[in-house]
């Protein structure tokens, strides 16, 4: 895993995100100290789609925040709902790569290690 945009990183977040969301319409929850949140934002034209999801995951050691992330989640469709492109990019708010990346690679073998993933 060489930085937060690589597709190792980015299996690994995934893994995390639909083992700890309570729900698929959640929008705020806790994982091990770090509090996410989701929006989502969508548009449907006669021609084209699309729905855009924006995760901010922040993790605080008292009260300061260790770090921040953010990640977006990109989906178009053509007419007719065919799928065009889905795109995943991150992008590190506070804090250091080597301790978000080390948090998900933790929580990603938690989650195998009881079978949530």
């Amino acid at each position: 895993m060489a930085n937060l945009n690589a597709a190792s990183f980015l299996d690994r977040w995934h893994i995390v995100q639909r083992a700890t969301m309570p729900t698929p319409e959640s929008v705020c929850w806790e994982v091990a100290g770090v509090e996410w949140r989701r929006e989502r934002h969508a548009f449907t034209g006669a021609a084209y789609s699309f729905a855009v999801e924006v995760h901010r995951l922040a993790s605080r050691t008292g009260d300061k925040a260790a770090w921040s992330l953010m990640v977006v989640v990109e989906h178009w469709w053509a007419s007719g709902r065919k799928a065009l492109k889905t795109t995943t990019w991150v992008r590190r708010l506070s804090g250091s790569s080597a301790t978000i990346l080390a948090w998900v690679r933790d929580h990603e073998a938690v989650r195998r290690a009881t079978s949530r993933a």
